[in-house]
């Protein structure tokens, strides 16, 4: 299996801005924390996931495009950080691969989704089905240590398609909204965004979907009773005393079999919604209290709003040259089918296809705890995958049980450590001005600006439109029953999973993100305003505060406590 394990730990004494540097050249590189996808710390196991994830899936890519960079990505103080390094070739070389680059991703530009539907997404689908099939349980020992080995190198191969697929498919955007700025003089990228939104996807669907079984919910009055009344812990086994309440837990469970291979982070070591559906329930709570909510008409006010500003567009086009025209008309398809397929791939590859690599690894913590190798299933976080491998074909190669009790140790005081934004030295010149780092600048945003005026909170614009409320800062999904209708979500960074809180928040501020993160299109999707990336949001705001949300200024106003 082809991996890369950085669950080392840190050294001992070491503070959060030298652990873990583990090569001499880790020093000279700048490394970067990722907020915005590992917000908390990485257990062992999926350290070594996301290891899979971006130091051999990203480099694939790369190598697949020519692209002369790569992402290198480390485990520091249990927490995620990463670093782009130019491949050590002479200036000539270097220069040769950024134009062949340039070709192959203009080139994966108007492939994309025939790309996605007709390649990428039948062998992710291909390889799901295959390993749905599979007792995990039922295998035996050596079998399962050979499961999880090939889960692993599936892994790498769903990464590769991940970044063969993320890479024009965030080009594509950040490149229409630059042409569309020279071209018109534009000044707020979100004016251009318009020409992107209401676009239908899975992310958006099954955010729909669930508001659907939320009406079915309504029809029942016994249901709805329960639904209103309950705890969302509670909910599902009160549920099941009565025959209406089992009619609809059928129908809530063909919702979670279609939607519901989604976790809350980007990793293995908690349990998905088909495991542990409490807040789905949750969210189900939330959108049966609301009554005054048309997705179906929202959403069409969007596209209809959409095709207007093209339109506008390709009015103001008529006296350009035709060369101007057929360049809008490409990257405008695109842009386009860049929004649906940067959600559509995430559902299939982030989580559905996660889903799997996550039902072995349980399997091989159960085989593992009945086997004495350690105390209970849970454990199998604090190992990596090569590791388990390891403890279940030589489980006397060391003392597995010490070894687990020293990581639960060290993830209990990663926890209490805030990480360092960055570590190592700073790269000397201005930032690559490039269509990669382009793209990659909109996708995780710039640094915030610093205010000088009390109560004034800095972001980047993510959405437009304006809102006032109260404040609720939701730090997990598990906190997510906190938020009530008009509230503002205040939070460090959104995932797909998150989607349904949109429908319940007036606005949503993060600390972390650009115009193209998933926060930002999302909120557009959703016609709230957002402001993201503003560094510190969830530090500075608390519950109760009153605030005034500008999405299209990306500020954040606090009017009262």
């Amino acid at each position: 299996m082809e991996t890369m394990d950085p669950s080392a730990t840190r050294k001992p004494g070491a503070t959060p801005a030298d652990a873990d540097l583990e090569q001499p050249s880790d020093e000279q590189a700048f490394w970067m924390a990722d907020p915005m996808h590992f917000p908390t710390p990485l257990t062992p196991l999926d350290a070594s996931v996301d290891a899979i994830f971006h130091n051999i899936g990203f480099r694939r890519a790369a190598e697949a495009y020519d692209l002369p960079v790569r992402y290198h990505m480390r485990r520091f103080h249990g927490y995620h950080y990463y670093t782009m390094k130019m491949l050590p070739l002479p200036p000539e070389q270097l220069q040769a691969l950024g134009k062949s680059a340039e070709h192959k991703l203009q080139a994966a530009m108007g492939s994309q989704r025939r790309d996605w539907e007709e390649r990428y997404l039948p062998e992710i689908r291909r390889q799901i089905a295959e390993t749905e099939q599979i007792d995990f349980d039922a295998a035996s020992t050596e079998q399962l240590a050979r499961f999880v080995q090939e889960a692993g190198e599936r892994l790498a191969r769903q990464w590769e398609i991940h970044f063969l697929i993320a890479m024009p498919m965030l080009i594509s955007q950040s490149v229409f909204e630059q042409f569309y700025r020279d071209v018109f003089g534009e000044t707020d990228a979100l004016n251009v965004y318009r020409l992107l939104q209401g676009l239908d996807n899975l992310t958006v669907q099954y955010g729909r979907d669930l508001w659907q079984l939320s009406r079915q919910a309504r029809q029942d009055p016994e249901v709805l009773a329960v639904i209103q009344q309950r705890e969302p812990a509670e909910i599902v086994g009160v549920l099941k005393e009565t025959e209406a309440g089992r009619r609809f837990l059928a129908a809530f469970d063909a919702w979670l079999e279609r939607n519901g291979h989604r976790g809350n982070i980007l990793g293995v070591s908690e349990p998905f919604w088909v495991e542990d559906p409490t807040q789905v329930i949750g969210m189900l709570k939330d959108y049966v209290a609301r009554t005054d909510y048309d997705p179906a008409a929202e959403h069409a006010q969007l596209a209809a709003a959409r095709e207007e500003a093209v339109a506008a567009a390709r009015a103001r086009l008529i006296d350009y040259p035709a060369q101007v025209g057929e360049q809008f008309e490409f990257l405008l398809k695109a842009a386009q089918e860049a929004v649906v397929i940067s959600e559509d791939h995430a559902f299939w590859i982030d989580f559905r296809a996660l889903y799997e690599l996550r039902r072995v690894v349980v399997a091989a913590g159960k085989r593992l705890a009945s086997l004495g190798v350690i105390a209970q299933p849970s454990d199998m976080i604090e190992l990596s995958l090569d590791e388990l491998v390891t403890a279940l074909t030589s489980p006397s190669a060391r003392d597995w049980r010490a070894l687990v009790a020293e990581r639960t140790r060290e993830m209990e005081e990663f926890a209490r450590t805030p990480p360092a934004p960055t570590i190592g030295t700073p790269p000397a010149g201005p930032p690559p001005d490039d269509p990669v780092s382009q793209a990659m600048g909109r996708f995780f945003g710039a640094p915030p600006k610093p205010s000088e005026e009390p109560g004034l909170i800095q972001g980047t614009p993510g959405s437009k439109g304006t809102a006032t409320g109260r404040v609720k800062v939701i730090h997990t999904l598990d906190e997510a029953h906190k938020l009530q209708p008009g509230d503002i979500l205040v939070v460090q960074t959104t995932t797909p999973p998150w989607t349904p809180l949109f429908n319940t928040a007036a606005a949503v501020v993060t600390d972390t993100g650009g115009v193209l993160s998933h926060c930002a299109v999302v909120a557009r999707e959703y016609g709230i305003p957002a402001v993201v990336g503003t560094g510190m949001a969830t530090v500075i705001l608390q519950d109760g505060d009153r605030v005034a949300v500008d999405g299209g200024a990306g500020i954040v106003r606090i009017i009262g406590g």
